[in-house]
């Protein structure tokens, strides 16, 4: 799991009560892409793309607590391979998979091409059967 670092001054982390979102009601709506961000994850390289924001929450007018909600889609990515067969420090993606079909399916010919592109919101059920939000 890709990781970023975050500093807490632990001794004010507090709990708070965040609204529910109904993900349901957010099925089918229309967005863009809006941002991605890469990773090196235990399995390789990988690339999640965001959604524009489809909801945003915040506990007031001081906005102490806020998050937005964003449909996800992760991409496989790899290390291309030297021609003796080891990995290099290049990141590509295989010519074959989803990676791929998705770019193709979205007319881009490379990972900038995706920004803005348009989307349709979907889900995908998490191994706890929740809906999680993707496109």
């Amino acid at each position: 799991m890709a990781t970023e670092e975050l500093t807490v001054d632990f001794g004010k982390v507090e709990g708070t009560d965040l609204p529910t979102v109904d993900n349901e009601r957010l099925i089918g709506v229309r967005s863009k892409i809006d941002k991605m961000k890469s990773y090196k994850g235990e399995h390789g390289p990988f690339v999640v793309l965001f959604s524009a924001p489809l909801e945003k929450y915040s506990d007031g007018e001081d906005v102490k607590v806020g998050y937005e909600v964003r449909a996800t889609r992760i991409l496989s990515l790899c290390f291309k391979r030297d021609e003796n067969g080891n990995e290099t420090d290049e990141v590509a993606w295989p010519n074959k998979g989803k990676t791929a079909d998705f770019l193709k399916e979205k007319g881009a010919t490379n990972l900038v091409d995706l920004a803005q592109r348009p989307i349709v919101i979907q889900y995908i059920p998490n191994k706890k059967g929740e809906k999680r939000l993707t496109f």
